[in-house]
């Protein structure tokens, strides 16, 4: 046969085959499929005795001929890392062999419910197995696919070092790869639990249909158990089970139990999510294979941090300017103020009490969306305290991954986007709730004040007050807030360390509701210096004899983490009104001098 000519050089001998497994022993059998039973024993090659497996073909399980066949052309044409290696195979006296690299720890289902396999082990053995399906889909330098056809936990075969081996492509198909979508019409084959339901109802296989088996595998692997089992001699598949816990948010009842202390939350969900994304009914809605591997490279990667501890020196190595420090003390106080990693593309400090702060530049971890307006998705043109310096948005459209490099292990996190928009920064708070802030530039007035560059403010420069009152003057529209929340208005500021301020309280008028500038409008009194001792006596600003007038204290300052002071000044709720007009006047008493005082600009935060 002309076919088996061009596979001539891998031809083993059928007695040495009989000597390797002593006559095909039971005592040699490693395992039994569709194909027929495998053997392990050893032959000879270039590099002396090896152990190898015989899989023996018996037609009595299903398979004959054309998967014999098949297996031969697919394994010597398609070679990866993380696909079973064919060694050779046999065609002699009516017997059918095919000779693989041996598996030592067998294949995957067997340690589904191993305790010993962790979950970061778990992690790397289904992006192995990952990156061999999506070598298959697009494999290098070919314009043909793979469609394996029968991807299974017992067909990702593990070797002594625990690196993954997918196997068993006597099912496979072969397609066009410059499709988006390869349709081929086909008797339907495979193993109930795993196959495609689409598949199953039309009879199109397409590598989307390789996409849901693999979905099937990774919920095996995340529950610790086979995706189907049987009841009172009935098949009954949990797949099924599996997708509604997770849309149900109950993947807890799922999660095999010795997992849950090993795992990292976010890995969790990374993990969780693409694997539910594999079981979508329709082609469109599943990833691609690529994509899988993508977002199991993130999962492990966040696991790999939080089982490690953090090595400073290597992280330090990544800092861009080079830190120059001549002691462990100095280190810690250029940490402290922040200090940009990753070569620039991070930004990275720790508080007082050793926990990590991580801000990602756009660069990092933005995937624009194409645009015929914009040639360069990154714009220098906006301050930023990373050099590529900020991303516009088409149609305020874009994709965003992030991956945390340098955070505390084992601790939870709230993740914040900051937007700079129209000299706006937009981001969310700890519960989703959208946050404003707007700067001293376009919401302060007051004929004297001056501005000063200041990189550690969020747009770059500060207001410095120089006189006794000052005016806040914004339009905020209740759109670019969240719908029925009440906000609290902060001055964020900072003092001086020659500052004039004096514990005396800060007059804050409502003028909206005093057009005429007359003392009937609403008053109170903040503080931007925490007095020392409380307040006991009546003071000269303060009226005590009029009950109507006496005036509020809002609020007292307080710290923020990012270095700056902030004080509550006023509050509204939205949807009330679309646009809420704030126009506050803040007077010294006794035209005392603010001299000293930095304001960064005004902050809107849900209470």
């Amino acid at each position: 046969m002309a076919f088996m000519e061009e596979f001539h050089h891998l031809e083993i001998q059928l007695e040495d085959i009989k000597s390797a497994t002593s006559n095909f022993s039971d005592n040699n059998i490693i395992g039994i499929g569709g194909f027929g039973k495998v053997y392990k024993g050893s032959i000879s090659n270039s590099k002396g005795q090896i152990i190898v497996a015989f899989k023996r073909l018996d037609r009595r399980y299903g398979q004959g001929d054309p998967e014999f066949l098949k297996e031969i052309m697919m394994l010597s044409r398609y070679k990866h890392e993380h696909l079973i290696s064919l060694l050779g195979f046999c065609n002699e006296d009516g017997e059918k062999i095919l000779v693989y690299e041996h598996a030592l720890h067998g294949s995957l289902d067997r340690h589904l419910s191993a305790t010993s396999l962790t979950w970061r082990q778990r992690l790397k053995i289904c992006l192995a197995a990952a990156r061999g399906v999506s070598y298959l889909h697009d494999p290098n330098g070919t314009q043909q696919r793979v469609l394996h056809r029968d991807i299974k936990s017992s067909n990702i075969l593990l070797d002594e070092n625990w690196n993954v081996k997918v196997s068993d492509f006597g099912l496979s198909k072969i397609g066009p790869a410059n499709q988006a979508y390869t349709f081929l019409f086909s008797n339907v084959v495979g193993t109930p639990g795993y196959l495609d339901p689409q598949y199953l109802e039309k009879y199109f296989l397409t590598k989307e249909s390789d996409v849901y088996s693999f979905g099937v595998v990774l919920f095996e692997v995340l529950c610790g158990r086979l995706c189907f089992e049987y009841n009172d001699g009935q098949f009954h598949s949990l797949v099924q089970m599996w997708k509604q816990s997770y849309e149900q948010k109950k993947l807890d009842h799922i999660i095999f139990q010795d997992l849950k202390q090993q795992m990292d939350p976010s890995s969790l969900e990374i993990f969780s999510n693409i694997a539910y994304q594999c079981l979508q009914k329709t082609y469109e809605q599943r990833p691609t294979m690529a994509r899988v591997v993508e977002e199991l490279e993130i999962a492990l990667e966040i696991q790999e941090t939080y089982d490690a501890p953090m090595d400073y020196e290597e992280m330090i190595g990544t800092a861009a300017p080079e830190l120059i420090y001549g002691s462990q003390e100095e280190l810690n106080t250029l940490i402290s103020k922040g200090v940009l990693l990753n070569m620039g593309r991070t930004w990275f400090s720790v508080n007082k009490n050793g926990e990590h702060y991580e801000m990602i530049s756009a660069s990092e971890c933005l995937i624009p969306i194409a645009s015929i307006y914009y040639k360069e998705p990154y714009s220098t043109e906006y301050n930023s305290r990373f050099a590529m310096g900020s991303y516009l948005a088409f149609n305020r459209k874009f994709k965003t991954r992030v991956r945390t490099q340098f955070l505390s292990p084992k601790t939870a996190y709230t993740v914040e986007h900051e937007v700079l928009e129209d000299e706006k920064w937009f981001y969310l708070s700890k519960d989703g709730k959208k946050c404003h802030m707007l700067p001293a530039r376009t919401s302060l007035r007051n004929e004297k004040l001056r501005w000063c560059s200041l990189p550690e403010s969020r747009f770059g420069e500060a207001a410095v007050l120089n006189d006794w009152r000052f005016s806040i003057v914004s339009n905020i529209k209740s759109h670019v807030l969240s719908p029925q929340t009440t906000y609290a208005t902060y001055l964020v500021y900072k003092l001086l360390k020659n500052h004039s301020v004096s514990e005396i309280p800060v007059k804050v008028m409502d003028k909206n509701l005093s057009p005429d500038g007359g003392e009937v409008a609403d008053f109170w009194f903040i503080y931007l210096l925490s007095p020392q001792t409380p307040v006991i006596r009546g003071k000269v600003y303060q009226n005590t004899h009029n009950q109507y007038k006496r005036p509020k204290m809002k609020g007292l300052p307080r710290a923020r983490n990012d270095g700056w002071m902030e004080v509550k000044i006023w509050e509204f709720r939205t949807d009330i009104i679309a646009v809420h007009s704030m126009t506050l006047e803040l007077t010294l008493f006794d035209h005392m001098s603010l001299k000293g005082v930095i304001v960064q600009g005004v902050e809107f935060k849900p209470i």
